[in-house]
């Protein structure tokens, strides 16, 4: 950019173009050089290197490609000796050069983003590697508990099998126990339907001669004469007494024998049922109580405290039926 002294002066003074020197001589791009020297040529209308400076300046500005590295080299970027601006360090005769040192440097910048984009890639996998690995940290973790969880549950089931096993075997020696017990109960039960019967005939022949001893009695009676006779009939009625002493005395419950005809129930048979009746009832009683001791002692417990209840009361009534005719004895005593 070429000025007068005067228009320095004039250009200086104005705070517009002031700014605008301040503005071109402290950067180093080239393209806003350019701009600021066509700006103030415009101020003070310098009609003589006004066409030639803006020409150069356009040709800057509208080529972009000539002047990509468009950043002066030599201080403020004007020449004054040729009173140009410094031309641009790749800047040649034809455009080939500087379109293959764009190209070179497009190349270049490709590479560093490549490069960049590596080194992101790169990252991102080492990322994802730690993350895989910790990933994998973390499950074996969680697998070996797992592991240990199921092997305590497994143990714990062992011990639970092992316990039920040996209870089985306890109830099946117990089954077995009672069975035997039960077949002997049977055993003792055929053997005393066989005494029973045995003794049932012995009873109904007894009995037949004691009806017989019965009509030699009446007989004798209504034609007794002789002291043999009496004596005779003496003999027979002990007789009587002590098979009615012996025999029906000793089963109250059921019905005298009357005659020649013999009943459907025996004693002998009712003693036996009566026998077979008791067996089921222990039987019954060692099920429960193998089943559920539970309800067993319960029930004793119950039968306990009702029995002292009952004796308590028996007890207080007693000593209430005792006390009145003391109490009476003394009244009388003291009037």
């Amino acid at each position: 950019m070429v000025l007068t002294n005067d228009e320095y002066q004039r250009a200086k003074s104005d705070p517009t173009l002031s700014s605008l020197f301040k503005l071109r001589n402290a950067t180093t791009s080239y393209i806003i050089q350019c701009l600021a020297d066509r700006e103030i040529q415009n101020a003070v209308n310098d009609q003589q290197q006004r066409s030639k400076a803006y020409r150069y300046n356009c040709e800057v500005i509208h080529s972009p490609v000539k002047y990509v590295d468009g950043e002066a080299t030599d201080g403020v970027g004007w020449n004054s000796t040729s009173r140009k601006p410094q031309k641009v360090r790749y800047l040649r005769a034809d455009t080939r050069g500087g379109q293959q040192s764009n190209e070179i440097l497009k190349l270049k910048t490709q590479i560093t983003k490549k490069d960049k984009i590596i080194a992101n890639l790169k990252q991102e996998q080492n990322l994802i590697k730690e993350n895989h690995q910790i990933l994998v940290r973390d499950l074996q973790v969680e697998n070996s508990q797992k592991i240990q969880h199921l092997t305590v549950l497994l143990s714990d089931k062992e011990k639970t099998i092992a316990g039920l096993k040996a209870d089985a075997l306890v109830s099946k020696t117990k089954i077995q126990r009672l069975e035997t017990l039960v077949a002997a109960k049977e055993k003792n039960i055929v053997a005393l339907k066989v005494s029973n019967e045995s003794l049932q005939n012995e009873l109904n022949n007894a009995r037949k001669l004691v009806d017989s001893l019965k009509k030699e009695k009446k007989v004798l009676v209504l034609s007794a004469k002789k002291r043999e006779d009496w004596a005779k009939i003496d003999r027979i009625r002990r007789v009587e007494q002590h098979f009615d002493r012996n025999v029906f005395n000793n089963n109250p419950a059921k019905p005298s024998y009357k005659g020649e005809s013999l009943k459907a129930e025996t004693p002998e048979d009712a003693s036996s049922t009566r026998n077979f009746r008791k067996l089921f009832v222990f039987v019954g009683i060692c099920y429960v109580a193998y089943k559920n001791p539970g309800f067993l002692v319960n029930l004793l417990r119950h039968i306990s405290f009702y029995s002292l209840r009952s004796l308590r009361n028996m007890f207080t009534s007693s000593i209430f039926l005792l006390d009145i005719p003391l109490n009476m004895f003394t009244t009388k005593k003291m009037y």
